[in-house]
């Protein structure tokens, strides 16, 4: 059997990247030693990693395999790891010091530095040729356990294994994008965004565009994430900003775009005032109660958003191609789209001629663009989107893509294809179900398909992988609009139908006679959690966001999601008629009464949306891959579909002890009434209806109150008001 890539890793430095860096080892499983100056110091990391929000570790299970000490006591345990992780202050003398100390404990431990942008060659100056040989530099990119890049650089002397031991570390088992960065200041990802960043700020104060202005513009209109320009910087931190353009303007003697990394004086002032960004409650943006006020660049007084239109933005709105965003965007003949080109053409020309000298491979530069700031393009994928309106070179950094292809799964067909969905054939008898709809949102040709994927791999397969290669959702959720549409036209009917088409499709897909493996990963709300909830098997990336959210739109679970919560705490009891049943039971009724969504896959674990069975890929691309390996292994085990279960409910008397603490928070104001007379219908169906406590009863049994909960509250006024504000608002009403 293959050793793993590492069974220790020591971590040195426990400030904000040092315990970050350490939280997400562990949650990979790897044992950590967490070292800082004093073990106190080291503690105190660890814990304010435990409270970090958003969460560092995946679930508090994880927290145990980290350990803490002193650098002064425990380096020498340290050195007899597998790897060692510098993490400390970004001071060269400190760190050459740490280096010595470490060199001179021996050992063969892969040491690597953090470092965002001290070169190698002063880092590694008075080390012997044999610390060198082991030595490279792994920058992750803040904070380590969401953003996906990490910049692998190399020194003249790492040798090969090194550089394999940290790809195997960082790329395998953490999951992470690796690039392969050139020992240049700042590396790629900061040396391009700085600039971007830089320049944008230097414009803005030449030609009165205000933070506002900018951040439109430099979005999602053009193909970056929403935090824009200044509020990536109110969250990166001015001062890191700071230090990172001046590193810069300190060591590119040679750039031709130097001064664009010259510290302005509004940059220096604004760190003099300690006006940092989020972690100092203003930089560019400040919120004052519920009002977010931006800064003016010419005076530093805050003043309210104002909303501009601009009719290049404008032609943006609902466009889904990125492409052809940005496309309109430039293409445009007001103000914004004039920002638009001369920023944009000022970062490709400045990418393009980085090359070679950041990076050989203009692939890397775009891939660390797109993961370490959350861009949708990188610099060469713009050039190609804008085509023979490029800026410069004509000619395609890429091929056109072609066909529906899950990376790195190669030679994938598409068999069967309706508006929502599509069966792909992913070879060796596993089939996919893929869904592409807008945020995979389920309708009724996704329901259809399902029917047709499952009698497929049945058919056809040995088995089958529900999964898509979606940005954000897995699912969504249902399709709210059409939903809508028909309890406008009072067409109940229909609406029945639709939820028994969905439970149908649930259940078959629990029954199938194949292995059916959900690969969820980002958002899987509503119908898209009970889309998991009805596999047998699930195989999660780390990143899932899953929940029956529907009480926020004025209904209830009605998918199977209500009866697969009630039957797994069923599961759990022992049988035992004294048993306090209710005990089981009573986490998930509040879990679905307060539309509680996890934070990762272990914490849904934690919560019951996955189970000890399923397992989960730290790598989002690799999921549906791994789900197809599920699949394969369950049919070479002899997978057999499992018998119905009969379900032990709480009966009336638990609904009422659910009820009473509905009461209490409605009396406190923690609910509202409409909240209240939703918990009521939960209550209901999770005890299994009027019954006696420990009554046994069918799943359809459950099924059929959940049908019949959905419906009533369908008639709801203030339900249908949910619906309609979700809609319009995108986000949930509370009447």
């Amino acid at each position: 059997m293959a050793k793993p890539v590492t069974d220790d890793v020591a971590v040195l430095g426990a400030g904000v990247m040092g315990a970050a860096i350490a939280a997400h080892l562990a949650n990979a499983g790897v044992r950590v030693l967490l070292l800082d100056v004093e073990k106190k110091a080291a503690a105190d990391g660890l814990e304010r990693t435990r409270k970090a929000k958003p969460a560092s570790f995946f679930s508090p299970r994880f927290e145990t395999l980290v350990r803490t000490g002193s650098l002064k006591d425990d380096l020498a345990a340290a050195a007899k790891c597998d790897v060692v992780i510098e993490a400390v202050i970004e001071n060269l003398k400190i760190k050459q010091e740490l280096y010595g100390r470490l060199e001179d404990l021996g050992g063969s431990a892969v040491v690597t530095s953090n470092t965002s942008g001290l070169p190698i060659r002063e880092l590694l100056e008075g080390r012997s040729p044999a610390f060198r040989r082991r030595f490279c530099i792994t920058h992750f990119f803040n904070p380590p356990r969401y953003l996906k890049l990490v910049e692998l650089v190399a020194g003249p002397d790492t040798a090969p294994e090194t550089l394999a031991v940290a790809e195997r570390l960082c790329g395998g088992l953490l999951g992470k994008g690796l690039v392969r960065a050139k020992d240049t200041p700042n590396f790629i990802a900061n040396r391009l965004g700085v600039f971007a960043l830089m320049r944008a700020l230097e414009v803005a104060q030449k030609e009165g565009y205000t933070v506002e202005e900018v951040d439109m513009v430099l979005g999602p209109a053009t193909g970056r994430p929403k935090s824009a320009v200044f509020r990536t910087a109110d969250v990166v931190g001015i001062d890191t900003l700071v230090h990172v353009a001046r590193n810069c303007h300190d060591t590119l003697t040679n750039d031709e775009r130097r001064q664009v990394f010259a510290i302005p004086p509004l940059l220096d002032e604004m760190v003099k005032r300690k006006w940092l960004g989020q972690k100092t409650g203003q930089g560019f943006y400040k919120k004052e109660g519920k009002d977010i006020l931006q800064l003016d660049l010419t005076n530093l007084t805050y003043g309210p958003l104002k909303k501009p239109k601009f009719p290049s933005i404008g032609a943006t709105k609902g466009v889904d191609d990125v492409d052809e965003r940005i496309r309109r965007m430039v293409g445009g003949d007001d103000r914004a789209a004039t920002l638009a080109r001369t920023l944009i053409h000022e970062t490709l020309t400045y990418a393009a001629a980085r090359i070679p000298e950041i990076s050989d491979d203009p692939a890397d530069v775009d891939r660390a663009m797109r993961w370490g700031f959350g861009w949708e393009r990188g610099p060469f994928e713009t050039w190609d989107a804008l085509g023979a309106a490029a800026p410069a070179k004509r000619e395609r950094f890429y091929p056109q893509a072609t066909g529906p292809v899950i990376p790195p799964l190669h030679g994938v067909k598409e068999i069967e294809r309706n508006a929502s969905a599509s069966i792909l054939d992913l070879g060796d008898g596993v089939f996919c179900l893929e869904y592409h709809a807008k945020m995979n949102a389920l309708d009724p040709d996704i329901v259809a398909l399902t029917m047709r994927a499952v009698e497929r791999a049945e058919r056809e397969g040995v088995g089958l992988v529900i999964g898509n290669d979606a940005p954000e959702a897995f699912c969504a959720g249902a399709n709210l609009f059409g939903l809508l549409v028909a309890l406008g036209q009072n067409d109940y009917k229909a609406v029945n139908q639709m939820v028994v088409d969905f439970q149908n499709a649930c259940m078959r897909t629990r029954y199938a006679a194949v292995p059916v493996v959900a690969a969820p990963f980002g958002l899987a709300l509503g119908g898209g959690a009970e889309v998991v909830l009805g596999c047998q098997y699930v195989r999660a990336a780390a990143e899932l966001y899953v929940g029956c959210v529907e009480v926020g739109v004025g209904l209830i679970p009605a998918g199977g999601g209500c009866m697969e919560m009630a039957a797994r705490a069923s599961e759990k009891a022992p049988d035992d008629p004294a048993f306090d049943l209710f005990s089981l039971v009573r986490g998930p009724f509040e879990m679905l009464a307060m539309a509680k969504v996890s934070t990762s896959a272990e914490e849904a674990r934690d919560m019951g949306y996955l189970r000890v069975q399923d397992t989960v890929s730290m790598a989002r691309e690799s999921v549906i891959v791994d789900a197809k390996q599920v699949v394969l292994g369950l049919a070479r085990a002899g997978y057999r579909r499992p018998p119905p279960r009969r379900i032990r409910v709480v009966g009336e008397s638990g609904a009422a002890n659910m009820r009473s603490a509905l009461r209490s928070f409605a009396q406190a104001h923690k609910i509202s009434e409409h909240d209240n007379k939703i918990g009521d219908h939960l209550a209901r169906i999770i005890s299994g209806g009027a019954v006696p406590s420990g009554a046994v009863v069918g799943e359809q049994h459950i099924l059929d109150l959940e049908r019949e909960a959905f419906l009533a509250l369908c008639g709801e006024e203030k339900s249908r008001a949910r619906i309609q504000h979700m809609l319009t608002a995108g986000k949930p009403l509370r009447n």
